[in-house]
């Protein structure tokens, strides 16, 4: 969404919706060949978690999963894990079939908040609409981590919202254990 020459990709008129994450490494598997190998190398040296972003549907992970371990082939990965990165609503909605099928989650509220209430809070016109604590944001978020419980797997939770004081206690409340932030956010 940030734009990248390096990957000589067409603009789009909205990147946030585009092609990015799995969709891009889906259409240009070159790219997630070269990500694949290197990630699985790096696996000798100690675990890896490997995190899929803009997951909509379990058939998206496991094609992307099943491409990744094949583009893999004969280096080690068995200290690899697969994980579904939950920023899209309709990943939320699915959060049961994905955590089955995943090692584990994490959620990224920054992205999940815009899409789910709509806004893009860069724009100066909606901004004020970006709001962690909606009821359907909260109501996303509860439901991946009662999926979690379900499936006996851990889903961590990344960006801002995990580094303001206030919203990092509702999300412990609400069951998470891991937030990610930044490092002043600490």
């Amino acid at each position: 969404d940030k734009g990248a020459s390096l990957f000589d990709l067409p603009e789009e008129e909205n990147p946030h919706l585009g092609r990015r994450g799995c969709r891009l490494l889906l259409d240009r598997p070159e790219l997630l060949h070269t990500q694949a190998r290197a990630l699985a190398r790096a696996s000798a040296y100690g675990p890896v978690d490997v995190l899929y972003p803009m997951i909509v549907e379990l058939d998206q992970f496991l094609e992307i999963k099943q491409r990744f371990c094949a583009a893999a082939g004969d280096l080690p990965g068995d200290r690899l894990r697969h994980g579904v990165m939950f920023e899209v609503p309709a990943a939320c909605l699915a959060a049961s079939q994905l955590l089955e099928a995943a090692d584990f989650g994490s959620i990224g509220t920054n992205d999940l908040i815009q899409y789910c209430l709509a806004i893009d809070r860069g724009n100066e016109h909606v901004a004020y609409l970006y709001e962690p604590m909606h009821p359907a944001v909260l109501q996303a978020l509860l439901s991946v981590c009662r999926a979690a419980d379900s499936a006996g797997i851990e889903v961590g939770m990344c960006g801002e919202m995990a580094g303001e004081d206030i919203y990092a206690l509702i999300l412990v409340a609400l069951g998470f254990r891991e937030l990610s932030m930044n490092a002043t956010n600490i």
